[in-house]
């Protein structure tokens, strides 16, 4: 995993532990670090694949929730179409949240 310093405060470092969303415009640049390291997105987008490969183990590799999670991922990255790469981080993985817990899918995040 690449590390990179992009400034993030204490602040954005508590958020992402305790998995809130990220207020600050270096909060979501940090998370969209983060995001690109595991594959979730990729050149400025959701990527389906990463996302699937990133859920199939907190999901056990169940293949119906599996299919639960791809239908959020489409969704989620149908609306991660904003020019600015942390915005998409943001929107993306909050609308991925949601997603998920609405479908009581556990992922960790």
């Amino acid at each position: 995993l690449k590390v990179i310093f992009i400034g993030a405060s204490d602040n954005d470092l508590s958020l992402l532990i305790l998995k809130k969303p990220m207020v600050t415009k270096i909060g979501k640049c940090f998370f969209a670090c983060i995001l690109e390291q595991v594959g979730v997105m990729e050149d400025n987008k959701m990527n389906e694949k990463g996302f699937l490969e990133f859920v199939s183990v907190p999901l056990k590799n169940d293949a119906a929730k599996i299919k639960i999670a791809e239908a959020i991922g489409k969704k989620c990255q149908a609306i991660t179409t904003d020019p600015d790469r942390c915005e998409n981080a943001h929107k993306g993985s909050e609308c991925l949240k949601k997603g998920l817990k609405k479908e009581k899918l556990d992922i960790g995040i």
